[in-house]
């Protein structure tokens, strides 16, 4: 169990099934509570539900939405939530506050420190701490 995982909600989102089962079974043997989506609307409405959210791991490649957008919808919601972004790729330079990034492929220990570095960065919102896993 990771000491990091007490009580700590992720929604994983992402537009392939099997990398969100995958990084669901990875965080939920050491503890953190995990919901996933494949759409930004299903992650919206997975995200209203919740009553708390303390990160949004969430794919680039969204077929619905971009990413972007779909991290300040869920900020809107969930004012603390930090981002980690999943892609193969991320740049910097798009506004977003980019403080960490992880480019695929990233190993077991390189997610679970990406999730812990978010739970230790309190967000005042998605707009000024988004952090990238790639």
């Amino acid at each position: 169990m990771d000491p990091f995982a007490s009580a700590a909600s992720i929604l994983v989102v992402d537009e392939c099934e099997s990398i969100c089962e995958l990084i669901e079974l990875l965080l939920v043997r050491v503890g953190y509570h995990v919901r996933t989506a494949t759409t930004a609307a299903d992650s919206m409405r997975l995200a209203r539900e919740m009553p708390a959210l303390d990160v949004l791991l969430c794919g680039l490649e969204l077929p619905d939405m971009p990413a972007e957008e779909l991290a300040l919808g869920i900020s809107a919601v969930h004012p603390a939530t930090s981002v980690v972004f999943v892609a193969s790729s991320y740049r910097r330079n798009d506004g977003t506050g980019a403080v960490d990034v992880l480019e695929k492929p990233f190993s077991i220990l390189e997610l679970r420190n990406a999730v812990r570095t978010a739970l230790n960065v309190m967000p005042e919102s998605s707009e000024s701490m988004l952090l990238a896993a790639g």
